[in-house]
């Protein structure tokens, strides 16, 4: 239902699957502080001429909802890191 592999299934969440229901409602994706180590990383990388190129993945939908982080949510998480990116003025591939 949620698409884990089994091993990470069996040693992860089986028998505790109700405790992560919700668990991460309270969590805000675009209020981290890891938003400034990321520009501050990109910048960094610029200034001494690494060629980086950014890849965003999609996240495993059904799981995120299960413990409380909406698509909205998610949505606000690849708009701000696409935004960060295009200020930054690196590449990017974008599979989400």
């Amino acid at each position: 239902e949620y698409h884990f592999d089994d091993w990470y299934y069996k040693k992860r969440i089986e028998g505790n699957l109700e405790s992560f229901k919700d668990s991460a409602s309270t969590f805000k994706y675009t209020d981290s502080p890891e938003y400034e180590d990321f520009k501050l990383f990109l910048q960094i990388a610029k200034e001494l001429g690494v060629e980086v190129l950014v890849i965003t993945f999609p996240v495993n939908g059904p799981w995120y909802d299960y413990i409380g982080i909406d698509a909205s949510q998610r949505n606000a998480f690849s708009t701000k890191i696409n935004e960060i990116v295009k200020e930054a003025g690196v590449k990017q591939v974008d599979l989400t």
